[in-house]
């Protein structure tokens, strides 16, 4: 069975292999190398096949010789990018790190991106998170209220497409103090797999995982609302008039 290799890796691009044979010849052997950049990484653990068919003069024999090769992709690392965007991932070796981000009431939001293959742990109509210490996102019971007493469900969104989960929390809620809570995205079951896919058994087989998938988990830690921000313009006046006079007497009366 033949699959886009492209489909295999979960990928928009144009993977292919590239004839790198280094001369031109009538009857030659030939080699071809196939190069993947970082994005084109799936985003869990990958394997499968590929070879060469024995030609004669250009045609397949009958009953041709193959020589068959697994190869194993691992999956692209999860991630923090600019903005607070997580991107996750599910191979073997793509939550090695922690993932840590800072929500301030500057950059109040946090977009987390389970792609096709996970589920964002706890889901969002929950209004509870997870044990900020607790990095297999276990303990999960939490509730967003304890934290921020404001918070409602509508703080989450989603973009009109993909898989991603948009948390903004308004200026004027952020905590008097700071606050962390641990949310992320968990893999996806087979049978929510097999329900998912829509290509059938036959390319399954080529694009099954080579390893157990990890959970992307993701500690969030809310910054302290600063009072200054939230004084009025005439109080913050007031507050740099009053400094400047307590400096002035006390230039004054070391004189």
């Amino acid at each position: 069975v033949q699959v886009a290799l492209k489909d295999v890796l979960g990928t928009t691009s144009a993977v292919q292999w590239m004839n790198t044979t280094a001369e031109q010849k009538a009857i030659q052997s030939q080699k071809w190398t196939l190069k993947l950049n970082e994005e084109d990484l799936p985003i869990s653990d990958k394997t499968f096949d590929v070879g060469c068919t024995y030609t004669t003069a250009g045609k397949a024999a009958a009953n041709p010789a193959v020589c068959q090769l697994t190869v194993n992709v691992k999956a692209r690392a999860s991630s923090v990018a600019d903005e607070n965007v997580v991107t996750c991932s599910y191979g073997a070796e793509s939550n090695s790190e922690a993932l840590k981000v800072d929500m301030t009431t500057t950059r109040n939001t946090v977009t987390i991106d389970c792609g096709s293959e996970g589920t964002l742990n706890p889901t969002a109509d929950s209004a509870q998170y997870c044990n900020p210490q607790n990095k297999l996102l276990q303990d999960c019971k939490k509730k967003f209220v304890d934290i921020l007493p404001n918070f409602v469900t509508s703080w989450w969104t989603k973009p009109t497409s993909g898989n991603a989960s948009i948390l903004t929390i308004p200026p004027v809620d952020f905590p008097a103090s700071e606050q962390q809570f641990r949310l992320g995205c968990v893999p996806n079951t087979a049978s929510q797999s097999d329900q998912q896919d829509t290509r059938g058994d036959n390319q399954d087989q080529v694009q099954s995982q080579t390893s157990t998938p990890t959970t992307c988990s993701v500690l969030v830690t809310v910054k302290a609302a600063s009072s200054a921000s939230y004084a009025s313009p005439s109080l913050q006046m007031l507050i740099a008039v009053s400094g400047a006079a307590v400096v002035s007497g006390f230039v004054v009366t070391s004189l």
